[in-house]
């Protein structure tokens, strides 16, 4: 079991006792050693996410078919793709609209967010591009939702299609992950400091896994 897994699962422990071996409470006592914020908040974000992970793939599902109904309706002479541009469109809100739901009904989500704005706005700052208070948090949201869920849908993060066996998934190309939508027009500036956020926080959460690791060992 990973650090990120015995932490992870030391927070939905109810048997929280001191004991002659490391046990959860050391993972927590680790988690509050090492006081780093953001790492720590990340995989609280993760844990209750997950509880909720089984909600999002039916939402997902229904968006899929909801898709699938609107291609069927675009060939149809007597409604066109107008309708079924209009079904596309409904469907893609009600999903967006059910996700932004989901996530704030998470307990640490604002906080995550709150923290990882935080950050995302010092980066700006020293990247010159200094990002509002608006723009971090919009930024990371979106870096939120990609951290907790990066599989992609169409394969369920397993690289292939569903329908053809062996063939690769054309969203993802094989590589099991969705994309990061930097969205048309963005700038090189505004890309770079995207990807140098991501790289800041995989090498944080690396960093908090060895020190938690040799504070559980010692």
């Amino acid at each position: 079991m990973t650090i990120p897994d015995r932490y992870s699962y030391s927070i939905r422990s109810k048997q929280l006792r001191n004991t002659d071996r490391p046990g959860d409470i050391d993972v927590i006592i680790a988690a509050g050693f090492i006081r780093d914020g953001l790492p720590t908040a990340i995989y609280r974000l993760r844990i209750e996410f997950d509880a909720v992970r089984g909600d999002l793939i039916l939402n997902d599902r229904m968006l899929v078919q909801a898709i699938a109904i609107a291609n069927v309706v675009q060939q149809s002479v007597e409604v066109g793709p107008t309708f079924a541009d209009a079904i596309r469109m409904q469907a893609n809100d009600f999903a967006t609209s059910n996700l932004c739901f989901l996530l704030t009904q998470l307990k640490s989500f604002k906080g995550c967010l709150h923290k990882l704005s935080r950050f995302i706005r010092r980066k700006s700052e020293k990247a010159g591009l200094n990002f509002n208070r608006a723009e971090s948090e919009e930024l990371a949201g979106q870096i939120l939702d990609y951290l907790l869920d990066p599989l992609c849908q169409q394969c369920a993060g397993t690289g292939y299609k569903k329908t053809t066996r062996g063939a690769l998934c054309p969203t993802c190309k094989g590589q099991g992950k969705r994309h990061f939508q930097f969205g048309n027009g963005t700038s090189y500036k505004r890309i770079s400091l995207i990807k140098d956020v991501f790289s800041d926080i995989e090498h944080n959460m690396e960093r908090i896994n060895r020190l938690m690791g040799r504070f559980l060992r010692g």
